[in-house]
């Protein structure tokens, strides 16, 4: 008799893509609640820095959705079924891809601005 086939893989793969190679990083269920914890996305960072040879302060961290600033960014990317991360290094983008972030950054900006107002503060600038 032959042995049953093996049960269908549960891992949910964080896959990175860095100057354009694609690496299968970690299992993200195996990273449990650490994943949606606050000190996550600079963990997630460092590492990016250490395995792929990104400095931290170079790094643009993008899914499919688009950059990825906040920590709550970094864990609803991980909650994807097929989580993938995109790693830039700004110094090296392309013209195109950075400028369609920096409009992103500044429609980010606006609509923090707007936050800041709904709760009576008058710009996030002068805001105490």
């Amino acid at each position: 008799a032959t042995p049953p086939p093996p049960p269908p893989s549960t891992a949910r793969m964080l896959r990175v893509e860095v100057n354009g190679l694609l690496h299968d990083w970690f299992d993200v269920e195996e990273m449990g609640d650490f994943a949606r914890s606050a000190a996550f996305a600079g963990t997630l960072r460092e590492n990016i820095a250490r395995y792929f040879g990104v400095a931290l302060e170079r790094q643009a961290v993008y899914d499919e959705d688009g950059l990825l600033t906040t920590g709550a960014d970094f864990s609803r990317a991980l909650q994807r079924v097929h989580p993938k991360l995109y790693v830039y290094d700004v110094a090296e983008m392309n013209r195109e891809l950075r400028d369609r972030t920096v409009e992103e950054l500044e429609q980010i900006d606006a609509e923090v601005e707007q936050s800041w107002r709904h709760f009576g503060a008058r710009t996030a600038r002068g805001r105490r």
